[in-house]
């Protein structure tokens, strides 16, 4: 639910937080799995799996642009308009670079931001290691290591489906890749990490849903049983039946039925975190040599109930009025800023603070200024100023790093129809 004022429903800061705790308790089955049957981890680094993906559930949507899915979409578009025009668009990125933009994604983001853009230790090799993580922790996050050109491929495994790196990470992406072995495919800790997210995110829709009115328990027994076979369907609705009849029943009517829900939630998160770990260990051996290239819950048990449960969300959530109504409130906030800042940056008075480009420019993060002007692609070709494609990305850096109520606040700002604070 974009621009949400209510505290009740998710945001991308509790679903991270959901995301790192089921993680946790996913790396921490698995663990033992590892350590005292397959005997592929030994004592002293008990802990370690669980760390990695709890911090990695944390990070994994930092990318995300204001407006999520949506703003990803706006961003596409925008581009694909921009390069679709011969110009210097055309001539001055190479395809690589174009497709970046084109099939622009929160993962590759996220990605850049861990390696890049949170500059915390400058190198005495003038090298910027961004968050300085592990190399095992960057590889996690990445459940798509591919580039925009190998990857966002429907037709080939899980891990071709988007891509995980700019062009301009290409070779730190390539330095993890052989200290850990991901050019063949995912890390294994990869396939835990999406199972997560989509655990979170796939039953806290309809709980978030419910709470906004966007569908009722007649709907979801309904999607449940379209698409679980007879025993589970049953199962599913009459334990929720039964939560319904044991709450207090001095509740108020539409509270009760909260509390059921919330409740149904946690009894399908808990089942698809025990399928996905019993899915682990029976495609161990394949995950180790590269040869599954899957997704945990689609061949789980739990399978169906993920599906019923997506079904639902882009039946009555997705598609709900309040939702459309601000998703295109936001492809409109970020074309305009996008319009804006890419302006600017092309411009050869970006840093004259009297012209609009400059004002323009002077309003990025000085940060992401910073890391732009000194840490650019163009620095081995000896380059003083950054070249087009890394103007372009301070400007997607810029407006990936705002929150929805930020990039709404900005883009009525720069309209000149709200007044700065």
């Amino acid at each position: 639910f974009p621009l949400e004022r209510g505290d009740f429903v998710r945001t991308r800061l509790t679903h991270s937080l959901e995301v790192s705790a089921i993680a946790r308790s996913l790396g921490a089955v698995v663990e033992r799995f590892l350590r005292d049957e397959r005997g592929d981890i030994e004592v002293s680094d008990t802990g370690k799996v669980p760390a990695i993906l709890a911090t990695t559930g944390v990070i994994h949507d930092l990318g995300n642009p204001p407006f999520g899915h949506a703003g990803e979409h706006a961003i596409r578009r925008y581009f694909a308009e921009l390069f679709s025009s011969e110009g210097r668009w055309r001539e001055e990125l190479d395809e690589a670079q174009r497709a970046d933009f084109v099939f622009f994604d929160g993962n590759p983001q996220t990605f850049r931001i861990a390696t890049h853009l949170q500059y915390l230790t400058p190198n005495r090799n003038e090298v910027n290691y961004g968050m300085n993580l592990t190399s095992a922790t960057l590889a996690s996050l990445l459940k798509y290591p591919r580039s925009s050109v190998t990857g966002n491929r429907r037709d080939l495994g899980a891990s071709y489906h988007k891509h995980g790196y700019f062009q301009a990470e290409r070779e730190k992406f390539a330095t993890i890749a052989e200290l850990t072995g991901i050019a063949r495919g995912r890390h294994p800790l990869a396939f835990l990490l999406e199972a997560a997210d989509d655990i979170a995110y796939s039953a806290d829709d309809i709980e978030d849903g419910y709470k906004k009115n966007a569908l009722g328990l007649d709907d979801l027994k309904g999607i449940i049983c379209e698409h679980c076979d007879a025993s589970e369907a049953r199962w599913l609705c009459d334990t929720l039946d039964d939560y319904v009849r044991e709450v207090d029943v001095i509740c108020h009517e539409r509270d009760k039925r909260e509390v059921a829900i919330g409740r149904f939630r946690a009894l399908v998160q808990g089942f698809m975190i025990r399928a996905v770990v019993e899915a682990f260990r029976e495609r161990y051996d394949d995950i180790m040599t590269g040869d599954f290239d899957g997704e945990l819950l689609a061949c789980s048990r739990a399978a169906s109930i993920r599906t019923a449960l997506k079904k639902l969300a882009r039946r009555y959530v997705f598609n709900h009025q309040m939702v459309i109504d601000k998703e295109l409130t936001g492809e409109k906030v970020i074309r305009g800023l996008l319009a804006d800042f890419v302006a600017a940056v092309a411009s050869d008075e970006r840093k004259d603070p009297t012209a609009r480009e400059g004002k323009l420019y002077s309003l990025i993060s000085s940060n992401y200024r910073f890391i732009c002007e000194n840490y650019h692609t163009g620095r081995t070709r000896g380059l003083k100023e950054p070249p087009t494609y890394d103007r372009l990305l301070l400007v997607t850096d810029y407006v990936c790093g705002m929150t929805d109520s930020y990039a709404l606040d900005l883009y009525q700002r720069l309209c000149g129809v709200k007044l700065s604070r």
